[in-house]
């Protein structure tokens, strides 16, 4: 007989099937519960033409709602998406003026953020170099980093960019859009349709729905009583890697 020791300080792990569970799987995804991780994906993304809700939200991430500083000055959400004004007229950027957008990895869920595109626009016409330049920052905006400026124009222009941080469970990303060397505190800029790219890892095994909180402590113990090879080179006594075969659990 096989056992499996499963350490689940401060959760429980709730069974698809209570009791006995049959686990189809490659021997290496049972024995050393590997993580699985997707192709890069839409995390989340804010159209900001109606309000500031994020939509198609992968369900291994939070979003928050789109969000503007208070020394900026609010004008709405509109067709050309969300904006306002009172922007920099400096030649950098004032780091209390700016657009932010939050997400943060759920529990059992390790992300890794890939990109991030939107689209600004400005509604007056300028001879001034306007800018916009982009910053993010892990949980409370530490230690951000800043991405090359882009010229603001008078017509809708994307701005795209590759990153790459990793996201530990429970850990957020927080992006916050900056417009500066704008003509005058009345000049308007716009963002609208944000989106967030990543590839996602689940650190479940495929039979565990979730993980819940709970007050006990200790390990989860797993006996594996019958192995039956169901596809491959092996039979019922020996097996080898990457034979898919049946067990069954006993907890």
């Amino acid at each position: 007989m096989i056992e499996i020791f499963i350490n689940y300080s401060n959760s429980r792990m709730t069974m698809k099937m209570k009791g006995k569970a049959l686990l189809f799987a490659s021997i290496l995804a049972v024995f050393m519960f590997a993580s699985l991780a997707s192709a890069a994906t839409i995390l989340a993304e804010w159209p900001l033409t109606s309000d500031g809700s994020a939509i198609n939200v992968n369900n291994s991430v939070s979003a928050s709602s789109f969000s503007y500083s208070d020394s900026l000055e609010w004008v709405g959400y509109t067709a050309d998406g969300a904006k306002a004004k009172n922007w920099s007229t400096s030649q950098s950027p004032d780091p209390s003026k700016y657009f932010e957008v939050k997400l943060t990895a759920k529990e059992n869920y390790v992300v890794n953020i890939t990109g991030i595109s939107f689209f600004h626009e400005s509604f007056r016409s300028h001879s001034a170099l306007w800018q916009i330049k982009l910053g993010y920052g892990i949980n409370n905006f530490d230690s951000p980093t800043y991405t090359a400026s882009q010229y603001i124009n008078t017509s809708e222009t994307k701005y795209s960019k590759q990153i790459n941080v990793r996201l530990k469970e429970g850990q957020s990303i927080i992006f916050r859009i900056f417009a500066y060397n704008v003509s005058s505190n009345d000049s308007e800029v716009s963002v609208k349709n944000i989106a967030i790219e990543g590839e996602v890892e689940s650190l479940l095994p495929d039979e565990i729905d979730t993980c819940v909180s709970t007050g006990n402590t200790g390990n989860l113990k797993l006996s594996i009583e019958d192995i039956n090879v169901e596809k491959g080179f092996g039979d019922d006594d020996e097996w080898f890697p990457l034979d898919e075969v049946q067990v069954e659990l006993v907890r």
